[in-house]
């Protein structure tokens, strides 16, 4: 798992393959040293094995500041998170305003937005701070600040500390977090014979925080290289 964790900003190295970016998105250009390019670019598609194709925002091909051969630094935000990544100019068109990127190995991405919270139903349990097997729960909806989780009897009372264990996927894998958490309400669910629990988590590590980060804005789309 590369999860690259600093004290200043929730931030990740992620694999190239792993992210994707949506057409049309638009991209800051830099040089080498980190100086922007006098114009940007616009996420076309990535090819694999080939690399990664982007539009040119220039009207006139003299103004390509873009050379083959010369490092690039590309940027950008998709609406949740700052992303970045270095790479190299392969081919440069001037005739279709277009440049095509060598694939990074990997892209780092800065959260700079909370996630609103997702509505999904995935299992889980709840168990006491001091261990065991815990209950069975339903997640219905999730953010990295708490979840709201559906169960068969109570899980305790408000302020009551318990620890939701939830399974994750990251990079096609499974990771288990096991979040600590306080009952904020509890209560019999209105439409159906089951108990509707809302939790807030407490404290959780920065890398529970960048996994749930993840973890959500993959089921939203919100990932938007390849």
């Amino acid at each position: 798992m590369d999860l690259v964790i600093e004290d200043y900003v929730d931030h990740l190295e992620i694999g190239f393959e792993q992210f994707k970016l949506k057409p049309g998105l638009e991209l800051e250009l830099h040089d080498e040293a980190g100086k922007p390019l006098p114009h940007k670019g616009q996420f076309v598609m990535a090819l694999p094995g080939k690399g990664v194709l982007v539009a040119l925002q220039v009207s006139d091909p003299a103004q390509i500041a873009l050379r083959p051969g010369a490092p690039c630094r590309v940027s950008g935000f998709n609406g949740k998170f700052d992303f970045a990544f270095n790479t190299e100019a392969l081919k440069v068109d001037g005739s279709q305003f277009t440049a095509m990127l060598a694939a990074p190995a990997s892209v780092t991405i800065n959260f700079v937005r909370k996630h609103a919270r997702t509505d999904l139903s995935i299992p889980a349990a709840v168990s006491s701070p001091r261990g065991g097997a815990g209950s069975a729960v339903t997640v219905r909806n999730l953010s990295v600040g708490g979840a709201a989780v559906s169960s068969v009897q109570p899980l305790g009372a408000k302020g009551e500390p318990v620890v939701l264990q939830l399974q994750v996927m990251f990079e096609s894998r499974k990771e288990l977090l096991r979040l600590a958490a306080i009952v904020r309400r509890s209560g019999a669910a209105k439409d159906s014979l089951m108990y509707d629990t809302g939790l807030e988590f407490v404290n959780p590590s920065r890398t529970d925080r960048l996994l749930l980060h993840y973890y959500l804005n993959t089921l939203t789309n919100e990932y938007a290289v390849i």
